[in-house]
């Protein structure tokens, strides 16, 4: 490592954020982004810049760079190229800050981008907040490729809008993102050995040790891409098959991380042709090369529809042929997806994920009704309670509609979930996180949002809101997530991208609309009590007790 910049010695603290990027022979994008990153509104003292060069051909240039970024910059460069995984890790390791935020070098911020990011995360270490990524204004005059690139990215976006996906790790991309360093560490950073996918890879590995994912809409960069050639984009596609199945046998027991996820994707008219590749796999190359050549073709004649769905027909064939190769022969490929297919199987998966969750449940009901009643239910009594217990009935009802939706069961989630309106009278949405071994006592009226997360041990009364919300300070819009063993009492209403902490109780009829930390108590805001006045007695002053004059609260009226 080679550091070209050292930072200076009367900065006062270590900064709050550590930007990090990586870059590789595009000395004018990473001289403009230093300079967007100059005139942040974010304190200057707050907030350094590490700037990783990449064994660019030509070394960036320190001395133009420290002109013009901001006043704490680093500059490294590493002996060979490392590609982005090796050469960002390179810059978190010396970071200083808390938090890191990591971009893409051809990206454009606006002046409050770091303080929005910064706003997302408050004291905790465990949010990793996924950036809005915008395409270029001159979108249309950039090449085939890249349009499809910005469509997908739009059309996940607006999914994760609706409530239809949830963030999580297999999304991280860090064109755009914040997250703690320590975070980072634990999770053991970007493994520099994978040629691409190394950000869902690591995603993947924060998920599992706890990391709660968002959507930061309105923390925005702008994608001003130059990118240009066909063919490196086309390698890239053979790179990220390559890469992803790697992923794939790394997680097994995650779901949808197996590159065959993508097969439920493809368009059927494709899936001929991509099967032909899957079984000769040097077909890839021609039959992408064929399917761009159409693509611009339908292109300059207007048809930029079909042009962007060749265009997906281009970078599945090169990603499939990269898949295959990665199998080794065709025994092996067969061997590969039978043993994803038969875990991953739509009704026995889903089954077995059906009966773990009702049975979790039961669980919990049993713990607490022994802890609260003083009274114990025999395990053997399952199918018994099923009936008798209105809310772990309805518990019951959800784990279906998760199984249902886990497995991409067209339009049965949401009838499952009209049933449970039509029912109990409550609005669970399908893609709501509820883990197993939760309870939820009556239920009549209990509102839970697609983006809200309910752990283990969390105890819901009826009437009890777990609503979407928009954060006024930092824009973000989500639903509250309840730690572990957490106690919401009736007709409490928690709104928003909240925190409840483990072990807090939430008393009947309050509404919070903030983070709390653990074992909190939340009361609902203070009652007046109004007396009532006998009609023989009102008189002037009568009329005006009754009309709003508070009588003595029942505590010192007592005394």
């Amino acid at each position: 490592m080679i550091e070209s910049v050292q930072p200076p010695a009367t900065h006062p603290r270590s900064p709050d954020v550590s930007v990090i990027v990586a870059t590789h022979g595009r000395p004018e994008a990473i001289v403009r982004l230093a300079g967007q990153l100059t005139r942040q509104t974010l304190d200057a003292e707050r907030y350094e810049l590490i700037v990783i060069d990449d064994c660019s051909p030509v070394a960036v240039d320190a001395r133009r760079l420290a002109d013009a970024g901001p006043r704490h910059l680093r500059v490294l460069r590493t002996p060979r190229v490392l590609r982005q995984g090796g050469a960002r890790d390179m810059g978190i390791r010396v970071a200083r800050g808390r938090w890191l935020v990591i971009l893409d070098d051809d990206m454009i911020v606006a002046p409050d981008f770091l303080a929005r990011h910064l706003a997302l995360h408050g004291e905790r270490d465990d949010v990793v907040a996924l950036g809005d990524i915008q395409p270029d204004a001159a979108l249309a005059s950039l090449p085939l490729f890249e349009r499809y690139h910005a469509r997908q990215l739009a059309r996940w976006q607006r999914d994760v809008r609706a409530g239809a996906v949830r963030p999580r790790g297999v999304h991280l991309c860090t064109g755009n993102v914040s997250l703690s360093r320590r975070a980072y560490l634990e999770a053991g950073g970007f493994d520099a050995e994978l040629l691409r996918s190394e950000d869902r890879d690591l995603g993947i590995r924060l998920e599992r040790g706890g990391a709660r994912f968002v959507f930061a809409d309105g923390v925005v960069t702008v994608h001003a891409s130059d990118h240009s050639d066909l063919a490196v984009w086309r390698r890239r596609a053979r790179l990220y098959g390559h890469a992803d199945l790697v992923i794939g046998r790394r997680y097994r027991d995650v779901p949808d991380t197996h590159p065959w996820r993508f097969w439920r994707m493809v368009h059927p008219l494709s899936r001929p042709l991509l099967a032909a590749v899957l079984r000769m796999p040097w077909l890839g190359a021609p039959l992408a090369g064929a399917a761009y050549a159409v693509a611009l073709a339908c292109d300059a004649l207007g048809a930029h529809a079909a042009a962007l769905h060749l265009t997906a027909l281009c970078y599945a064939a090169e990603y499939f042929a990269g898949l295959r190769r990665e199998c080794g022969t065709w025994r092996d490929f067969r061997r590969e997806t039978a043993a994803v297919t038969a875990s991953n199987a739509p009704w026995d998966g889903a089954w077995r994920g059906f009966a773990h969750a009702v049975r979790a449940d039961y669980a919990s009901v049993r713990r607490y009704r022994e802890r609260y009643h003083g009274e114990g239910s025999a395990p053997g009594r399952l199918a018994t309670d099923l009936v008798r217990k209105v809310g772990f009935q309805m518990l019951a009802w959800v784990r279906l509609m998760q199984a249902l939706h886990h497995r991409r069961v067209p339009l049965a989630p949401m009838l499952v979930s009209r049933l449970i309106r039509h029912l109990y009278g409550a609005e669970i949405h399908w893609a709501a996180r509820i883990e197993p071994g939760v309870s939820i006592v009556h239920g009549t009226g209990l509102v839970v949002s697609h983006a809200a997360r309910v752990e283990p041990g969390c105890i819901l009364f009826q009437g009890v809101t777990l609503g979407e919300n928009i954060d006024p300070e930092t824009g973000v819009v989500g639903a509250p997530h309840l730690e572990r063993d957490v106690h919401v009492g009736p007709n409490a209403v928690l709104l928003g991208p909240i925190v409840v902490g483990a072990r807090t109780k939430v008393a009947a009829c309050a509404l919070l609309m903030q983070s709390v930390p653990e074992a909190s108590r939340v009361l609902p805001a203070p009652a007046q009590v109004f007396a009532a006045v006998p009609l023989s007695a009102r008189g002037a002053g009568g009329a005006a007790r009754s009309a709003g004059t508070p009588a003595r609260p029942a505590a010192q009226a007592a005394s």
